[in-house]
């Protein structure tokens, strides 16, 4: 089986440089330097796979070094573990075996192309019996249907981005082009330090591939150029999706123009159109694009760019207002059904749900809080600090022991498994931490598995910035004022708030706040034994309160006192306190279900008596209403 599209011209091929590991021909993953700082389940998980790979069979020395030279970046420039190199030890013997049988004449990857190689690969692979895709129907749509994916197997991936990096690696050294020539751009090859980078979502390119028209093409990339050098990478992408659109409608509609000095203001009328009846965005989606696209036309402008518009193609009224957009958050029976169900989570995912769902901070933030977040303040609490990418800046919150117990707990659990030095709390490899996109699946995996609804009956999808407006909505309902807000949620300013604070027609007294820790009784008994949070200790569980909670030790007996009120025939409950009596319910609720978790019978019997009264009482109420 042959290829067709080898090149007929021989180039000068390059001899990557090798440390002493990956020089030989024998590799035997046991024996790599990694190997001894492995923990023993590391090592274990290595010595029962197929560990060694045998270049001696190599014909071809060129194409020898090439594979060695890319397994050696993706460990030690990718900083990735061992055991995940491991899983590609198949695709490594199966491509060696391939280039000798079926491109003997071949001396380098730099004469395949891509498509060809790898549709002759994946006939290769099929005729020796092995899979060249695999289907995975675990992902959900936007609805929460399960969608069918078809993913390349580890042999297929291992070609295929072995092929890429070697072709970018002789790309760099021997066609040294400007950037402006690619269509697609790397942000780490450019000549400044882009800002916004996230690394639990890691993205480094801006693609202009989609742009059909050179000339816009051409100032698209200047105009990006300079956005970068003072936007965050995100803004800049998003310029980019308004840009594209403009193209695309460009091309539909008028493909005779191919540069903005052609545009007039009847054509901009029509591209409003095109855009605000596209049913795929949204009303603020909308506005968002066209915005880029005038910012993209003024800028143009202002730099006198020969390329740019020669009128004033979009009016400031042509960009809708914003859009005034009811908070976010999830109903308390909400949480209560994902707190009853986070043992059923990855252990480092429900520690992670357990922060965000009591500190009100970005997804983000959370995926990136860094291994020293912990603090004490001056009374010796504990204090979580963490970097607010928006606002670049560093935010500092009061929190609970459990909060701080888990947080540290993770800390060690990413520690045990990829080394003291990880960077992160929340660690995905060695040098990753946990992705949004890996926190957002295992959640929603959860909800569509355990049919976890809201009080309107629809399946719930997990957006994780909701549970940011959900603190950020019982903090104003208790009745929190809006600079404590402010500063606890880490904004610049008051008007920010309104974004995520939902006050109800009356708000909880004062007196409620205390109950804003309602978690409290939140055990981490999650994941393994190995792994849990624990308490054992009965005596620190404290009781809810209409306004506060009762720290009696448990051990010296039930106290007969707490709630007693709820009890007494005499007690006549104020249909104004309707959401107190509610809010305390689902916080009783919830300690009952982890006092049965954890078998904490004496806890389990005060709060089952206090959901008893409290849902007479709030049927009473409800009755009289009625």
């Amino acid at each position: 089986m042959m290829l067709n599209n080898v090149l007929e011209q021989k180039k000068s091929f390059k001899s990557f440089p090798l440390q002493d590991y990956y020089k030989q021909d024998i590799w035997d993953l046991t024996k790599h330097p990694q190997f001894v700082e492995l923990n023993e389940n590391q090592k274990s998980f290595i010595v029962n796979r197929k560990h060694t790979i045998d270049f001696t069979d190599m014909k071809k020395d060129v194409l020898s070094n090439e594979i060695k030279y890319y397994c050696q970046y993706y460990i030690e420039n990718m900083k990735r573990l061992i055991t995940s190199f491991v899983t590609d030890v198949g695709g490594i013997n199966l491509t060696i075996q391939f280039m000798n049988e079926h491109l003997k004449e071949i001396d380098s990857f730099i004469e395949l192309e891509l498509g060809e190689s790898t549709q002759s690969f994946s006939q290769f692979l099929i005729s020796n019996g092995y899979k060249t895709h695999t289907e995975t129907n675990n992902a959900l749509s936007e609805d929460m249907e399960y969608k069918t994916y078809k993913t390349p197997t580890t042999y297929m991936r291992f070609f295929q981005n072995m092929h890429k990096f070697i072709h970018e690696q002789y790309s760099k050294s021997d066609q040294p082009k400007n950037y402006f020539d690619k269509d697609k751009w790397d942000i780490r090859e450019l000549p400044f330090k882009i800002q916004g980078f996230d690394p639990s979502r890691p993205r480094y390119t801006i693609s202009f591939e989609k742009i059909v028209q050179e000339k816009i093409k051409g100032i698209a990339k200047k105009y990006t150029l300079e956005r970068l050098k003072t936007k965050k990478y995100s803004t800049c992408v998003d310029d980019l999706k308004g840009i594209n659109f403009l193209s695309e409608f460009l091309n539909d509609n008028y493909p005779e123009i191919q540069s903005l000095t052609q545009l007039n203001r009847t054509i901009i009328e029509e591209f409003l159109g095109y855009i605000n009846l596209n049913s795929n965005l949204k009303p603020r989606t909308q506005s968002s694009r066209i915005g880029a696209v005038k910012t993209f036309f003024e800028t143009c402008t202002l730099f006198g760019w020969d390329e740019a518009p020669k009128q004033t193609l979009l009016l400031t009224d042509d960009v809708k207002k914003k859009y005034k957009v009811l908070p976010k958050f999830y109903e308390d029976s909400v949480l209560t059904q994902i707190n009853k169900n986070l043992e059923h989570l990855p252990v480092q995912i429900a520690r992670m749900v357990f922060v965000i769902q009591n500190v009100g901070m970005r997804i983000s933030e959370l995926c990136n809080l860094e291994n020293d977040c912990l603090k004490k303040d001056t009374e010796n609490d504990d204090i979580l600090e963490y970097f607010q990418e928006k606002t670049q800046d560093w935010n500092r919150v009061p929190i609970k022991k459990d909060i701080a117990l888990a947080v540290k707990k993770a800390k060690e659990h990413s520690q045990e498994q990829f080394g003291k030095q990880v960077k992160y709390i929340f660690m995905q490899d060695a040098d990753r931490p946990i992705s949004k996109d890996t926190f957002s699946y295992h959640l929603n995996q959860l909800m569509k598995k355990y049919d976890i609804r809201d009080s309107s009956g629809n399946l719930v999808r997990i957006k994780s910035h909701h549970f940011r407006g959900t603190v950020a909505t019982k903090y104003a309902n208790m009745g929190m004022s809006t600079n404590v807000i402010r500063n606890l949620l880490g904004q610049r300013s008051l008007g920010a708030i309104r974004h995520y604070v939902e006050i109800l027609e009356e708000t909880m007294t004062d007196a409620m706040q205390d109950l804003l820790n309602y978690q409290d009784q939140m055990i981490q008994n999650i994941g393994n034994k190995e792994a849990v949070i624990q308490i054992n200790d009965e005596d620190k569980v404290e009781i809810p309160l209409p306004n506060g909670k009762c720290a009696k030790p448990l051990s010296s007996g039930k106290c007969t006192h707490a709630n007693a009120c709820y009890t007494c025939a005499m007690f006549k409950p104020d249909p104004k306190n309707i959401d107190l009596f509610k809010y305390q319910l689902s916080e009783a609720k919830t300690n009952a279900e982890m006092a049965k978790i954890n078998g904490f019978e004496r806890v389990l019997q005060v709060n089952e008596d206090l959901v008893d009264a409290l849902e007479k009482i709030i049927a009473s109420i409800e009755k009289r209403g009625a």
